[in-house]
């Protein structure tokens, strides 16, 4: 669905691990998380560049701020962008906050993606530097409370 979305001059790359346990996510808002930060990549890159999506196991030794000691699934969207400011970096998951020019954007999109997170019981952190690009992560819970399909009817 991204590839279809996103401008010509980008390249789009997955790279997903095999060994990802399962987590207990709403589908639908699986793919919002990952299509919104997939746009916001794609709107950041000037002329020509990449996005790279990757998934991995992840160990939180210690409850942060952000989130509980445990296992999670961790995506990544890594994109080669201009960045965002420093001096911003700390308003991007606010309602209504954009750098987007008017009619552009809503600034609704990386709020939403911090709802869905927390709302699943994980999170997003950001890692960027201006002119080299911005890394998103985002980290579900790893869950051993499985629901089994039955096709009996």
């Amino acid at each position: 669905m991204l590839s279809r979305s996103i401008k010509k001059e980008v390249h789009l790359e997955q790279i997903l691990a095999q060994d990802l346990k399962s987590v207990l996510a709403d589908p639908s808002q699986v793919v919002q998380v990952l299509l919104n930060l997939g746009v916001n990549a794609n709107d950041a890159i000037t002329g020509t560049g990449s996005i790279t999506y990757t998934s991995i196991m992840h160990q939180e030794e210690k409850t942060s701020d952000l989130l509980n000691a445990g296992e999670y699934v961790c995506v990544r969207v890594k994109d080669t962008g201009s960045g965002i400011p420093q001096s911003i970096i700390n308003q991007i998951f606010e309602p209504f906050f954009t750098t987007k020019e008017i009619g552009k954007g809503t600034g609704l999109g990386l709020s939403l993606v911090h709802g869905i997170m927390r709302n699943h019981q994980g999170a997003v952190r950001v890692q960027s530097e201006e002119n080299k690009g911005t890394t998103f992560s985002v980290y579900f819970p790893v869950t051993t409370n499985v629901p089994t399909v039955s096709n009996k009817r």
